[in-house]
C-alpha cells in the first residue's frame, strides 16, 4: 500500500470516528431509557390497536408481544404512527429517527386511553429524539415518569375532544434539552398529582396575575406553551406555578416617564394593578444604548394589595453631554424571584457651555445638587477643593478627585443648614469657580 493509501485510509478513520462521536454526543442528550424495551417493527401497519386481541401476540412487536405495564414501546424507523388504547399501562416511550407518534382511543369514554409510567422508587421513561414528535390526543396519565426532549423534539397535549381533554401529571420530571425542545397545550385541562412535578430547561417565566383575576401568558414565548383559545389557561399557570416558576406578583397599569426641563430631572411614574409576595423595585437607566444598565433607585413594594399602587421618582442624575435615557423596573417578589417591566425611553438635551467648566444644579435646591463637568478638557484629575459659603462663614473644606461623593456630602450639607443663599465655590489646580444657590 503506498503512502498516499495510508494518508486516505488514516483520514478515512478519523472522519469515521469523529462522526461516531458525535452521534454519541447527540444520542446522550437524554439518557437511556432502562427497562424491557419493545421496538415497533419498520413493516408494520401505521395503525395499531392494543384494543383488538388478535394484537395480544402481534408479530408486528419485536419479541411479539405488544409492551405491557413493565416494558417500554419504542418507534425508531422515521415514519408516523397512531397507536389507539383503551387504559393501556406502558412503563414508557421512545421516538427516535425522526419518528412521530400520536397516542388515541379508538372510541368515546372517560377513561385513559394510556396510562404511562412507573413507581416513585422505578420510574418510567418518555424520550424523545431530535426530530421526533409525541402526540397525546385523548385522556393520558403520567404517572411517576421522567420525560425527556432532546433540542428539536417535541411533545404535543391537544386533545380531539374537549370533553375528554385531562392530562394528568403526577410524580413527572421534565428535562427540557434546549429552546428548541418544545411542550404545546392545545386543548388540555392540566391535573396536578399530589407527587408533584419538575421542569428543567424550560426558557421562561411564570404567568402574570392581571387586575380582573386572569392570567396572561409569559412573554416572550418560551418553550412550553399554551394556546389561549383553546388551553384552560389557569391550569397551565398552576402548571408552571408547581414546576417553581411562580405567577408573578406584579401586573403594572402603566410605566411613564416625563422630561422637566426646568428641574432637568425625568420623572418616572407606574401603578400596579395587583400586587402579590412584592418586595421591592429596582429602577434601572442605560444611556444611549440599552446593553449597559444601572440601578439607580430602588422602592419599597407594598407587599400585598387588590387595589391599584402608585410609584414615581426624579431621576436628576442626567449625563451633562445629552443622549437617550432608556429605563426599566425590575421587580423582585419576597421568595427572590424577580421580572421586568417594559423599557422606556426620554430623549435628554444636551447642556450648553457658559462658560464655566462645572455646573451645580438643580438651582434652586430644597438640598439635593448636583455638580457636574461641563468642560471635560479643563479638568486633568486634580484634587477638587468644594467650600459652601453663607453670611461669610466658610463651611469644611470637601477634598476629593470623585465627584460623585463631592455631590452627596455638599447635599448633605444643605439638608441640615438653613434655607437662604449660598455660594459654592469649587478649585482645582490654579482654577476657581464660584456658584450662588439658593436653598429654599
Amino acid at each position: 500500500m503506498t503512502l498516499m493509501s495510508w494518508k486516505a485510509l488514516n483520514k478515512t478513520v478519523l472522519v469515521v470516528f469523529l462522526i461516531s462521536l458525535f452521534q454519541i454526543e447527540v444520542s446522550a442528550n437524554c439518557p437511556t431509557c432502562t427497562g424491557s424495551i419493545k421496538t415497533y417493527l419498520g413493516t408494520a401497519p401505521l395503525s395499531v390497536n392494543s384494543g383488538n386481541n388478535n394484537n395480544q401476540n402481534n408479530p408486528f412487536w419485536d419479541l411479539g408481544i405488544v409492551p405491557g405495564s413493565d416494558d417500554i414501546a419504542q418507534f425508531n424507523d422515521g415514519r408516523s404512527y397512531t397507536w389507539s388504547a383503551n387504559g393501556e399501562t406502558i412503563k414508557g416511550i421512545i421516538l427516535s429517527g425522526n419518528s412521530s407518534l400520536t397516542l388515541d382511543r379508538p372510541n368515546e369514554g372517560n377513561n385513559p386511553s394510556f396510562i404511562i409510567g412507573g413507581t416513585p422508587t422505578n420510574k418510567g421513561c418518555i424520550t424523545i429524539r431530535s426530530g421526533s414528535t409525541l402526540n397525546l390526543k385523548y385522556i393520558t396519565n403520567l404517572e411517576h415518569v421522567n420525560i425527556c426532549v432532546e433540542d428539536g423534539g417535541k411533545i404535543i397535549i391537544d386533545s380531539r375532544n374537549e370533553n375528554r381533554n385531562d392530562y394528568i401529571f403526577n410524580g413527572v420530571d421534565i428535562n427540557l434539552g434546549g429552546p428548541n425542545a418544545q411542550i404545546e397545550f392545545g386543548e388540555a385541562d392540566i391535573i396536578i398529582g399530589n407527587a408533584g412535578l419538575g421542569i428543567s430547561g424550560y426558557t421562561g417565566t411564570g404567568c402574570t396575575l392581571n387586575a380582573d383575576g386572569s392570567f396572561s401568558l409569559p412573554n416572550p414565548i418560551p418553550n412550553i406553551t399554551a394556546d389561549p383559545n383553546k388551553t384552560n389557561i389557569e391550569d397551565f399557570c398552576q402548571f408552571l406555578d408547581a414546576a417553581g416558576f411562580g405567577i408573578l406578583p406584579v401586573e403594572y397599569i402603566y410605566f411613564k416617564s416625563n422630561f422637566d426641563n426646568l428641574k432637568r430631572a425625568v420623572k418616572l411614574s407606574w401603578a400596579t394593578a395587583k400586587e402579590i409576595n412584592n418586595s421591592h423595585f429596582e429602577v434601572e437607566r442605560a444611556i444611549n444604548s440599552i446593553t449597559n444598565w444601572n440601578k439607580i433607585a430602588e422602592i419599597e413594594g407594598v407587599g400585598w394589595s387588590d387595589i391599584p399602587v402608585d410609584y414615581s421618582l426624579y431621576d436628576e442624575d442626567l449625563p451633562l453631554s445629552g443622549g437617550i435615557a432608556y429605563y426599566r423596573i425590575k421587580q423582585i417578589d419576597f421568595d427572590g424571584n424577580l421580572s421586568y417591566s417594559e423599557t422606556i425611553s426620554e430623549r435628554i438635551g444636551k447642556i450648553e457651555s457658559t462658560g464655566k467648566t462645572w455646573r451645580v444644579f438643580p438651582n434652586p435646591t430644597s438640598g439635593n445638587i448636583n455638580i457636574g463637568l461641563l468642560e471635560l478638557e479643563k479638568y486633568r484629575g486634580e484634587d477638587i477643593s468644594v467650600k459652601l459659603i453663607n453670611s461669610g462663614i466658610n463651611a469644611t473644606a470637601i477634598i476629593s478627585k470623585n465627584i460623585g461623593s463631592i455631590s452627596s456630602e455638599v447635599s448633605r450639607m444643605l439638608q441640615t443648614s438653613k434655607p437662604g443663599v449660598y455660594v459654592l465655590e469649587i478649585s482645582w489646580g490654579a482654577n476657581v469657580e464660584r456658584f450662588r444657590i439658593l436653598k429654599n
